[in-house]
């Protein structure tokens, strides 16, 4: 998890609305630290999907997370965008590079022969499935690029057949165009785009879409033409859907002066956004393709919505029909009202929305947030907020902190930094330590907090998610773990080292899938499958040696030494 000095210690809250609600809440809120950056939640809450940054890898990948179980990584490094899930949660849609066209004139669109393997790794849509695995969805009909970008996925269907695609079209940065993607028949349909009133009748300079009904029939987005007064052109709040006895597609902008909708409902009913105001709104069907608006009473972003329409999230917000008349409460001061606080903790996110889904009991949210209560160093992380409560979570390791050998620190730099990324209910305790010469495992404790310096420090976040050594001392090189409690459990992480060139890495355990058998065949057969690039969710990364390059021979040779009892070489 990255770390951030925040000066202020609050985002933006709702301002100005009553408090009124239901009383009888079953327990106080918790909050359920994710391993994963979180961008989507199941219907029922029990599992998030997001990314993993494999400092190994150099790379960030689409990752399962199933609260009490475990993670499940997609081998498939993320270039852009965000992952969804389906809520039927057997498909997972993100962005990734054109790697199966690599050079190949024929088939990709993005060939140059002057400068190799550049635009085929351009980010466009991929899904993942539980029985087949990743697909690469390719662009759009004449689709190409526009710097490194072909297309995005921002909405996937009930059954994950459907998604909401945005890509380039028509040439190389032509018109930017929203598109349902079938994957069944593996099919584009280029949604309706609006024409300006005469005498322009321009068409829409652009259209985007950001969610889809689970029947795949209804997508929301926005529209970029001319208000109805030719005084501005933007984007406008747009549903696209299809008339399912004559399969025409229509287009209906609900603000003819901008605005734009993240969200609608699994059933189709009720979508969310901003009006032209900039307030969030709440917009219901009626006959047809019409739509009635509603505004929410504030003007956080609203990025979350249930299967009914029943209940928006958004940053940072709560709505709900049966909830303060009608208006959106603070989220801070619901959780309050239901008994519930985590001082030092503030939902936030510098690089995008807080909240990221709501189950469809409008109990659980994915959310983003910055954990402050360390003096020495401020981490972000993500979670399931629990609004209901729940029986404590024990903590797991989802990615063990990487080995680094890096030849030296440099004076001004700001030291070498290890993430462990964990999940569990919050407070989640976190206690660095190295190995002494005498074997014994020793806490590390924080030394000059006023600076990022690694001239002037040795160690500091030792009690979070990241630590950071220094050379103040000269003192960093050697081996490392992390402890990780709560209150209903503890986990400590593999052993890691820090060094530079002169040190031996330390090898992985011989429990490469870390199922607490060993030695086993099953190891090896796990081994060489993950070698292969085949998925295995418990087992380590493929860096056995941990010396930073892999695939190697060296990693394989160092596999069967420590298989047989012999020496990490």
């Amino acid at each position: 998890m990255l770390s951030w000095k925040q000066s202020s210690a609050l985002a933006g809250r709702v301002c100005g609305a009553s408090l009124v609600l239901a009383a009888g809440a079953v327990a106080q809120p918790t909050l359920i630290v994710s391993g994963v950056a979180v961008t989507d939640i199941s219907p029922d809450g029990t599992k998030v999907v997001g990314s993993i940054y494999d400092a190994n890898a150099r790379a960030s990948f689409p990752t399962i997370e199933t609260r009490g179980v475990g993670t499940q990584r997609i081998n498939r490094p993320i270039l852009n965008g965000y992952a969804r899930m389906s809520p039927d949660m057997t498909t997972v849609s993100f962005d990734a590079g054109n790697l199966e066209n690599l050079n190949n004139a024929t088939n990709s669109i993005t060939y140059n022969p002057a400068v190799a393997n550049q635009w085929e790794r351009a980010a466009l849509g991929h899904i993942w499935t539980n029985t087949g695995g990743v697909f690469n969805i390719g662009p759009a009909n004449n689709g190409n690029r526009c710097d490194f970008t072909i297309n995005t996925i921002s909405g996937i269907s009930g059954t994950g057949r459907y998604l909401a695609v945005t890509g380039w079209t028509n040439g190389l940065c032509g018109p930017y165009r929203a598109s349902r993607y079938d994957t069944l028949t593996d099919t584009f349909v280029q949604l309706p785009v609006s024409l300006a009133p005469p005498p322009s009748n321009q068409s829409a300079r652009a259209t985007r879409v950001f969610d889809i009904s689970d029947d795949g029939d209804t997508l929301v987005g926005g529209d970029d033409n001319w208000n109805t007064n030719f005084t501005i052109r933007r984007y406008r709040a747009a549903v696209w859907a299809r008339n399912t006895t004559t399969n025409v597609w229509t287009l209906n902008v609900l603000d003819p002066n901008g605005g734009e909708l993240y969200r609608i409902s699994g059933d189709g009913q009720v979508a969310t956004g901003r009006d032209a105001d900039g307030q969030a709104c709440r917009w219901v069907r009626g006959a047809g393709n019409t739509w009635t608006k509603t505004t929410l009473g504030t003007m956080g972003l609203p990025t979350s919505i249930n299967h009914d329409g029943s209940v928006i999230a958004g940053d940072l917000f709560i709505w709900r029909s049966d909830l303060n008349g009608g208006q959106a409460v603070d989220l801070y001061a619901h959780i309050a009202n239901l008994g519930g606080g985590f001082p030092g903790i503030t939902f936030f996110n510098p690089f995008g929305a807080i909240t990221w889904g709501v189950s469809d009991d409008g109990t659980r949210i994915a959310i983003r947030g910055l954990n402050e209560t360390n003096p020495c160093l401020s981490t972000f992380f993500s979670a399931v907020l629990d609004l209901d409560g729940g029986p404590c979570e024990a903590p797991r390791i989802a990615l063990d902190p990487v080995s680094e050998f890096n030849g030296g620190l440099t004076p001004g730099n700001y030291g070498m930094a290890f993430n462990v990324m964990a999940s569990g209910t919050y407070p989640l305790n976190y206690v660095w330590q190295k190995q002494d010469v005498s074997g014994a495992w020793v806490d590390l404790i924080d030394d000059n907090c006023g600076t990022f310096d690694a001239r002037f420090f040795d160690a500091t976040g030792s009690r979070t998610s990241q630590l950071r050594l220094g050379f103040y001392t000269d003192s960093w090189r050697g081996q490392y773990r992390v402890v990780v409690s709560n209150g209903c459990g503890t986990v400590t992480s593999q052993t890691f080292t820090a060094c530079d060139a002169s040190c031996v890495p330390a090898c992985d355990t011989i429990d490469f899938n870390n199922n607490s058998v060993f030695p086993e065949d099953q190891d090896v057969i796990d081994f060489f499958s993950v070698l292969a690039g085949g998925e295995c969710s418990t087992c380590n990364d493929i860096d056995f040696n941990n010396n930073t390059v892999f695939p190697e021979d060296a990693d394989v040779i160092a596999f069967f030494n420590v298989l047989a009892g012999g020496a990490c070489q």
